[in-house]
């Protein structure tokens, strides 16, 4: 009976340990062909597939009586609805300025709409979604190559098109295109045809040059904005966001426990407000050369074993200026899987502690957290944290470590 007993047991074990292993590969092979491919394929040619493929995104509409609601829509399909029942946008979504009218493209204005649902996104972790931002060293970037298409030429292609990323938010920032050489850098950027090689297949040759010719203007759909409101207490617009209920992604993430991964330079490394589960170092990384690949790589075995232990999709900050672009085109079947990616550029350098743009004021920045009082006319529910009412306690849940230090004792010590 002990030996019967002690083989059924066995039998028992064995079979749950084989369970367990089928799952973990079935769960890991829905990742192996995009985590193979990073191994075989350079970026150029990863990015050079994205912006020639002729299909559409694999992303479906569930199927529901109440298919108006935002939440079974894609990103695209609000960002280029209208918003007549809108009362905080205005009645024409297209943007007028005269900027983006000499600009290629179709952009769209500030949508309050979209933010909400990015943000709704985060909350209910059910869909993926990539915003991706794109700025002066971008648009100069486009055209760095001459007459062969470059990395972010390839890259813009893609993340500008309603059908081939239709939950990617393309933020251009418009006051760029209010100067003459950066407008032109965009222009040309978005238009200017890929060199074929003589050495290529006729078929292949044929294949693309038809995609080419292809206008992409009615394919392009452009968030006239830039940074996902972050809901820091320096940002001069909070009060408003608020009033719209409009949160910032940083409360979010943490309040709903959110997998993080955060990519960037070690300055952001030991900034509070976020609470990462795993830091990827970028510094000096660019976009054409194996820091990037390296870079995706990780990202993609990371986020994978994040995934499969917490059962929750991870949210990508990605703080990795133009290799951030080629992390999104490379990955974007992973937004299906319900990855969030969301590029903040510089938004939290000031934080950590590095003035990397003339803008980014710390001295500026420490003063107003430290002597902020928020707005009373706010609904308490819509008050981010305790941190929020300034003081000590806000500058060590904002500021890395020693950032406010010599500025606050300043202001204690005039």
């Amino acid at each position: 009976m002990v030996r019967r007993g002690g083989k059924r047991m066995f039998a028992f074990c064995a079979s749950a340990l084989l369970t367990f292993y089928l799952l973990k590969m079935i769960e890991q092979y829905s990742y192996r062909e995009e985590i193979e491919a990073l191994e075989t394929e350079t970026m150029d040619e990863r990015l050079e597939a994205a912006s020639d493929d002729p299909r559409v995104s694999t992303i479906k509409i569930k199927d529901t009586i109440d298919r108006n609601r935002d939440k079974y829509r894609t990103l695209m399909e609000i960002l280029t609805s209208k918003s007549e029942t809108e009362s905080d946008l205005p009645n024409d979504d297209i943007d007028p300025s005269e900027c983006i009218n000499k600009s290629m493209g179709k952009f769209y204005q500030k949508n309050t709409r979209l933010i909400r649902e990015v943000e709704r996104r985060i909350r209910e972790k059910d869909k993926g979604f990539a915003w991706v931002r794109w700025g002066d060293a971008e648009m100069i970037a486009s055209i760095k190559d001459g007459q062969r298409q470059s990395s972010m030429q390839r890259a813009v292609r893609v993340l500008a098109s309603k059908t081939k990323s239709p939950e990617i938010v393309l933020n251009v920032g418009g006051h760029w295109l209010c100067k003459n050489n950066l407008r032109q850098d965009w222009n040309k950027g978005l238009t200017l045809p890929m060199k074929v090689e003589s050495s290529s297949p006729s078929s292949y040759s044929e294949t693309r040059k038809r995609d080419l010719d292809l206008s992409i203007e009615d394919d392009c759909a452009i968030h006239s904005f830039f940074y996902l409101p972050l809901g820091d207490i320096t940002d001069e617009d909070l009060n408003e966001w608020r009033k719209k209920k409009i949160e910032g992604w940083s409360g979010l993430i943490r309040k709903y426990n959110r997998s993080v991964i955060l990519v960037g330079p070690n300055h952001i490394r030991n900034i509070p407000f976020i609470k990462h589960d795993v830091f990827i170092d970028a510094t000096n990384v660019k976009t054409d050369n194996n820091k990037t690949k390296g870079l995706i790589r990780k990202v993609a075995l990371e986020g994978t074993e994040l995934s499969r232990k917490k059962n929750d999709p991870p949210v990508v900050i990605l703080c990795s200026g133009l290799a951030a672009k080629t992390l999104v085109v490379v990955l974007r079947s992973f937004i299906d899987k319900g990855w969030q990616f969301i590029d903040v550029g510089t938004q939290l350098d000031g934080f950590g502690g590095k003035k990397s743009r003339d803008y980014i004021n710390i001295p500026k920045m420490c003063k107003k957290v430290y002597e902020y009082k928020s707005n009373s006319s706010i609904p308490t529910e819509n008050i981010g944290t305790k941190h929020d009412l300034g003081g000590e306690a806000a500058l060590e849940y904002w500021f890395a470590p020693d950032v406010c230090t010599s500025h606050v004792a300043k202001l204690k010590n005039p």
